[in-house]
């Protein structure tokens, strides 16, 4: 891989912490409160998080980049 291209693609650069950290919010106790785990869950359309305030860790689905609404 070049300077460009990154597991999210060519010319993208992900990163997971500053995207995401703390805009998710958790299924199980509605906390906004979350951490992104991994990049990719069981499958690359999903991300693994885990909640800072019940601990429970819940799989979130990418769609075209865009944070849950």
């Amino acid at each position: 891989m070049n300077d460009r291209s990154t597991a999210a693609g060519p010319g993208r650069h992900f990163r997971p912490t500053e995207e995401y950290d703390g805009q998710v919010r958790c299924p199980w106790c509605e906390s906004i409160e979350t951490r992104l785990v991994s990049p990719y869950g069981p499958s690359v359309a999903e991300m693994m998080f885990e909640c800072r305030d019940c601990g429970q860790g819940f799989g979130w689905l990418k769609w075209q980049h865009r944070l849950p609404g």
